[in-house]
């Protein structure tokens, strides 16, 4: 679910939550075009990003399963060339 603020389609002062779900090449693939999705609406220059790199950290080892992790995506922009993350 993403909750945004700024849409140009939304008139309200109040937050708009926008739900997608999507499939892809293992879940960061997934959710990386769940965002776009979502976000693509009321930004349309995310269109042209593209999940090139990700990597994962667990921030506490000792929690197993249950352990906190970070995850670092890299997206290019196909338009520009640029890279996010």
């Amino acid at each position: 679910k993403v909750r945004l603020l700024d849409d140009p389609n939304h008139s309200s002062e109040e937050f708009l939550d926008r739900l997608e779900v999507s499939e892809g090449d293992g879940p960061v693939d997934a959710l990386a075009t769940a965002l776009k999705k979502a976000l693509s609406p009321s930004h349309p220059c995310l269109e042209n990003l593209r999940l090139m790199d990700y990597k994962v950290r667990i921030l506490d080892p000792e929690s197993a399963t249950r352990a906190a992790t970070r995850v670092m995506i890299e997206f290019k922009d196909d338009e520009t060339n640029e890279k996010w993350s």
